[in-house]
C-alpha cells in the first residue's frame, strides 16, 4: 500500500484559535509552595547553541518510548515511509505505561526520547530534573477525549462534579488539571473531587461497577462505554477555549540535547515536522496505524476522532500549559516554556 509523504518542511497551518488562557483566576486559589530547582527553567539553555544540521546526526539510532495511542501516527509515518532514513536515523520504539515512568527512562538514559504530558515536564524541571521538550506532538479537538457517565448518574456537567469520583489516566496530569481549571473558572469546588488513577481499558469496568461516578474515554475506550454502558458525555476536553490545547510532546534529557543537537534536529524534522504533516493530511495512513499498529476494529477506526498533530513547536500555544498550572495554584511563579523547549529546525 502506498501512502503520501510530505516533501521537506513547510510553514505550520494558521491556527485561527484562541490565544493564551487567563493567566490567573480569582483570588483565593490555594497556592502550593515552590519546588526545588529552577522554577523558571532558565538555569540553562534548551539547546547547546549554534546551528544544527538535521542531515548529520551524531548517532544513527534514536530509541523512543510512547503510549499505545493514535498519537504514535507521526512516529510511524517517519519510520515506515522512509522519512527518518532521509535524515540518517533509525527509529526504535517500545510502549510505555505512564508519563512518569517514561520520563524516568529518559533521565536514566534507557531511551533517548519519550512522550510526556507538558504538565509532567514542567513539574520535573521545577524539581531540578534535567529534561527538555524537543517536540510538540498533538493537540486536543472536540470529541477526541471526553468524560462519560452512565445515564442514571444524575451528572449533567461539571457543575455536578463536586463530591464525585472521576476516573482519569494519571494524577496531576492533563485530564484532572484541565477539569480543575474549568471548575475553578465556574467557581466550583474542585478540591472536593476525588480523581482516581486508572488506565483507559479499566475505566469502563470501574464505571459499570460504580467504583467511579464518571470516567475519561477516548478512541476504543470511549466506543466501549458508549456501546456497552450507553454513557453520556458530560465534559469534552476539546470544546470551547480548550480546542487545540497542547496535550503533550516529545522530551529528552538535557544531556542528550546538549551533546547530540544534530540527532535531536533529525528527530524533530523526521517525526514532528514531516511525520506531523502525514498524520494531518493522510487519512489513509492514519487509519493504517489504527488498524495495523494499534489493532483497532473497523468500528473503532470509524468512530475515532483524529487529533490535530503539531508540525512545529508552537510556543504561544504551549505557554497555555504553565498558565493553567499557575491559575489553579500548582505553582506561584511565572514560567516561560520557551526556556525548556528546543526550537524546531528551519532547515529540515
Amino acid at each position: 500500500m502506498r501512502y503520501s509523504i510530505g516533501t521537506g518542511s513547510r510553514p505550520a497551518r494558521a491556527l485561527g484559535r484562541g490565544t493564551a488562557l487567563a493567566a490567573v483566576l480569582a483570588a483565593g486559589l490555594v497556592v502550593t509552595s515552590c519546588a526545588a530547582g529552577s522554577p523558571s527553567g532558565e538555569s540553562s539553555a534548551p539547546a547547546a547553541g549554534g546551528p544544527v544540521d538535521p542531515h548529520a546526526p551524531e548517532q544513527s539510532t534514536v530509541s523512543v518510548v510512547q503510549y499505545r495511542t493514535a498519537g504514535v501516527t507521526p512516529y510511524y509515518a517517519a519510520l515506515e515511509l522512509g522519512i527518518a532514513e532521509e535524515y540518517g536515523i533509525e527509529l526504535t520504539s517500545t510502549w510505555g505505561e505512564s508519563s512518569s515512568a517514561m520520563m524516568t527512562q529518559v533521565v536514566s538514559g534507557d531511551v533517548d526520547v519519550a512522550f510526556s504530558s507538558f504538565w509532567g515536564v514542567i513539574d520535573s524541571v521545577r524539581q531540578g530534573i534535567p529534561v527538555r521538550i524537543v517536540g510538540e506532538l498533538f493537540r486536543i479537538v472536540p470529541e477526541s477525549l471526553t468524560i462519560e457517565v452512565k445515564p442514571d448518574s444524575g451528572i449533567d456537567g461539571i457543575e455536578d462534579f463536586p463530591g464525585k469520583k472521576i476516573g482519569v489516566v494519571g494524577l496531576n496530569g492533563s485530564q484532572d488539571i484541565i477539569i480543575k481549571y474549568m471548575m475553578a473558572q465556574e467557581g466550583l469546588d474542585y478540591e472536593s473531587v476525588e480523581f482516581v488513577n486508572l488506565p483507559f481499558p479499566e475505566i469502563p469496568g470501574a464505571l459499570e461497577r460504580g467504583d467511579i461516578d464518571a470516567g475519561a474515554g477516548t478512541g476504543a475506550t470511549l466506543l466501549q462505554m458508549k456501546e456497552q454502558l450507553g454513557t453520556e458525555t458530560v465534559f469534552d476536553f476539546g470544546e470551547g477555549e480548550l480546542n487545540g490545547f497542547p496535550w503533550g510532546g516529545w522530551v529528552a534529557s538535557e544531556e542528550f540535547v546538549a551533546t547530540k543537537p544534530n540527532t535531536v534536529a533529525a528527530f524533530q524534522c523526521a517525526v514532528v515536522v514531516r511525520g506531523g504533516e502525514v498524520a494531518n493530511d493522510d487519512d489513509e495512513f492514519f487509519h493504517h496505524v489504527l488498524k495495523d499498529i494499534l489493532e483497532f476494529t473497523d468500528e473503532g477506526i470509524a468512530t475515532h476522532v483524529k487529533y490535530e498533530f503539531a508540525e512545529s513547536n508552537d510556543l504561544e500555544r504551549m505557554q497555555r500549559v504553565p498558565d493553567v498550572m499557575q491559575a489553579i495554584g500548582l505553582m506561584d511563579e511565572d514560567f516561560d516554556i520557551a526556556s525548556i523547549t528546543v526550537p524546531t529546525p528551519d532547515n529540515c
